[in-house]
């Protein structure tokens, strides 16, 4: 019974992550343009290739960009803070290979690691209570990037202008362009 109950733990943490990673998408969506001037669809081909961690950066800097006031500002750090630990959680269940071991009891999970020596495995012995916390890391992340996304600011900066600076710094964060100069750091 208990492992079947990390099983679907596991499933959830994945399934809720990439709830979370098009919630984030969506997000950066707006903030680039809007549906009618093909905005939206340039912001997607931006983010397709990029990883979870690079989407969460230039979220970040799309969002002061957009000068949306302290109120959002405020949101925005607690926000990020959330996305990063929702990214470990997801990382660390996603990449260690786990099976349920009644004797701990819990689970044991043996991830590849690199070592000055060498590659090494790491095992590491995890209570299943533990798999209920990076499921809820997750779901917080997922309501506080909602909350943040579901202002009314957020909407506002996704009608108006400064589509220009946008795009560059986009470009500059997927690699496109060349890295920004002092002045424009």
């Amino acid at each position: 019974m208990a492992e079947e109950h990390f099983e679907l733990i596991v499933g959830r943490i994945t399934i809720r992550f990439a709830r979370l990673e098009f919630f984030l998408d969506a997000a950066i969506w707006m903030l680039m343009g809007n549906k009618e001037s093909g905005g939206q669809q340039r912001a997607q081909l931006i983010t397709l290739p990029m990883n979870f961690g690079k989407k969460v950066e230039l979220f970040k800097d799309l969002f002061k960009l957009a000068k949306l006031g302290a109120d959002a500002e405020a949101g925005l750090e607690d926000t990020l803070r959330w996305l990063r630990a929702a990214a470990q959680s997801r990382n660390l269940v996603a990449h260690t290979v786990w099976r349920y071991a009644e004797e701990i009891p819990g689970l044991m999970g043996v991830k590849a690691v690199k070592a000055d020596e060498g590659p090494r495995h790491r095992v590491t012995h995890v209570p299943m209570e533990e798999f209920e916390l990076h499921l809820q890391r997750i779901y917080g992340a997922e309501m506080h990037l909602g909350l943040l996304a579901g202002m009314e600011h957020l909407r506002q900066a996704y009608k108006t202008g400064g589509r220009a600076a946008l795009l560059r710094m986009i470009q500059q964060k997927s690699g496109q362009a060349d890295a920004p100069s002092p002045q424009e750091k």
